[in-house]
């Protein structure tokens, strides 16, 4: 009898650390090569200051912690950013936008071919050349930083063109 009972004991005990280690055991994704594609996806990133862009695109494929979005629409309060491309780690919200980068803003537009972003803090940069423009200036430049909340375009090596 107390053999059984010892036995029931040691199973208890065996199974409470069990749980235990399962409850701590982090989950670790392989590297199998699964790949997701989604069509017609529309997500919201939020950042320091709540939510930071929502994004739109024609398609996405997930790869590991990496997502591919095509033909990608980020908006803010008061700007929309478009590429043909984004590459970005799902982990740190980093990334890279390729072609016809498009920003529309209420005072103008700008544009460039290459940008890196980083959405949770709302920003994005680039050294590659930049046009912007407005009603009355076309302003040129090579080398850039965005930030969206309050909406701020810093350009280095501007050269204004009155038009």
């Amino acid at each position: 009898m107390i053999k059984i009972m010892l036995l029931s004991l040691a199973l208890i005990y065996g199974s409470y650390m069990a749980s235990l280690w399962i409850k701590n055991h982090q989950f670790i994704p392989s590297k199998n090569g699964e790949v997701s594609i989604l069509e017609g996806i529309n997500v919201k990133v939020f950042g320091k200051n709540g939510v930071e862009w929502h994004v739109e695109g024609s398609r996405a494929k997930i790869e590991d912690t990496t997502l591919l979005i095509e033909q990608v629409k980020f908006e803010s309060d008061k700007a929309t950013l478009t590429a043909d491309k984004a590459v970005i780690d799902r982990l740190s919200g980093e990334g890279l936008l390729e072609g016809n980068i498009l920003l529309y803003t209420e005072e103008g537009t700008m544009s460039t071919q290459k940008a890196q972003v980083k959405l949770r803090e709302g920003i994005a940069y680039g050294d590659s050349e930049i046009v912007l423009k407005d009603k009355a200036h076309t302003i040129k430049g090579k080398g850039w930083h965005l930030q969206v909340k309050p909406l701020k375009v810093i350009i280095k090596n501007a050269k204004v063109i009155v038009q």
